[in-house]
């Protein structure tokens, strides 16, 4: 029986959150966002200059774009809690909005609080426009600088007729991903300030052939 999770696949074939994206897909980039001008003890300065780059980044990346879905992923038990999704009510996105992409076993369990066995469990919603996209990305930043509400899992943007993906992993940074070159190189040369240093010798190798 085909999954959801499946046709998302034949459209844009590196979706096996997260290991697909950082292991399998060709082009990728890595951004700093939060820096280290601003650290934690000014949380309201570092998260608005995460939070402004995130949202450049981003409005560039999907420009072009008329299909963004956001991907949710939360780990715990078999059965996901119910309400875990009320946080995007504020976004406008309802339980009715999200669709199921199933559940997948971990081959690791690293939450203190879920005995046995760990699961990923997907759900994803079609967003309305870029101005969307940014009332979430608001909620994927603040968390470990005690800045509220926040995501209540893993969130990842995909446009999947251009083959692209963004995630926002923390204030710290986040990843760009793409299944062909040209989805990112100008985003690689416009941004390129704001590329994680440590990184950057290989982003330099895929884009410049250095």
């Amino acid at each position: 029986m085909t999954s959801e999770l499946d046709l998302f696949a034949a459209s844009f074939p590196y979706l096996d959150f997260p290991r697909g994206l950082t292991d399998d897909c060709p082009y990728w980039l890595t951004f700093e966002l939060g820096g280290e001008t601003y650290s934690t003890r000014r949380p309201m300065r570092r998260f608005m200059q995460a939070f402004d780059r995130a949202d450049a980044v981003s409005r560039n990346l999907f420009v072009n774009s008329k299909n963004i879905w956001m991907i949710s992923a939360s780990y715990g038990g078999r059965k996901h809690k119910k309400r875990f999704l009320k946080t995007y009510n504020l976004c406008g996105l309802k339980r009715s909005h999200f669709i199921s992409l199933g559940i997948r076993r971990q081959n690791e369990n690293y939450l203190n609080d879920v005995t046995g066995d760990l699961f990923q469990h997907l759900f994803a919603a079609r967003l309305q426009d870029h101005d969307h996209l940014k009332e979430i990305l608001w909620l994927t930043l603040g968390g470990d600088m005690g800045i509220r509400p926040i995501a209540p899992g893993t969130v990842y943007f995909v446009d999947l007729d251009n083959k692209l993906a963004l995630h926002v992993y923390d204030d710290r940074g986040m990843n760009l991903f793409s299944a062909q070159k040209q989805g990112l190189h100008g985003i690689y040369n416009d941004f390129n300030p704001w590329l994680l240093d440590y990184d950057l010798p290989e982003m330099k190798a895929i884009f410049e052939g250095v």
